[in-house]
Order: C-alpha cells, then structure tokens, then sequence
C-alpha cells in the first residue's frame, strides 16, 4: 500500500509521513521515524561489552558495568518484546554475562 502523504527527508534518508500536525500556523509533517526501544539498547550495550571488553576496559569498571546491565535487563524484562525477551535469557542460559571482563 502506497503511503499518500509521501515521505519526508531527514539526515539523507527518507522517512514516510504518517500525518500532518500544525505548528505556528504551519503544516508540519509527521514521520515515522523506526526507535530502538530501552531494553534493545541495553541488551545491545551488554552483548557489545561482552564481545570487545578491549573497546570499554580504559573507560570502565567492566565487572561492575556488565553487573549494572544485567541487573538492568532482569528488572526490566517486563519490558521486552519477546524477542529481546528469548536473547535475553539465552545470554543469560549461557552464562556469557558471568564472565569476568
């Protein structure tokens, strides 16, 4: 289906308008602009830390930071899709969160 709005340009990509809102008088495009939700970005940011601790050791106290997100990731797993839900407990299954960095 073809979207009759159009798309709309940010940052040299195209984003489909989804509707219009005003703004000072203006018309002002609404876009779809796709997220990453909160839980993705910490499951991402301790996979990351587990994969390169070398990218993170000088900056960071890797055992406590790798602590922080995972503790992060168990309060939060209402808060997952079931996707990020099933990664989440297979990181954790496997025990690669444990690791000392």
């Amino acid at each position: 289906m073809q979207n009759s709005l159009g798309t709309y340009p940010i940052g040299g990509k195209e984003y489909p308008v989804i509707g219009l809102s005003r703004f000072k008088g203006q018309a002002v495009p609404v876009v779809d602009v796709p997220v990453m939700s909160d839980f993705r970005w910490q499951l991402n940011a301790l996979k990351s830390r587990l994969q390169r601790p070398d990218l993170y050791e000088k900056q960071e106290h890797m055992p406590h930071t790798v602590d922080k997100l995972r503790h992060w990731l168990i309060r939060n797993i209402d808060k997952a899709t079931e996707v990020e839900r099933k990664e989440a407990e297979a990181l954790f299954k496997t025990g690669a969160h444990r690791k000392e960095a």
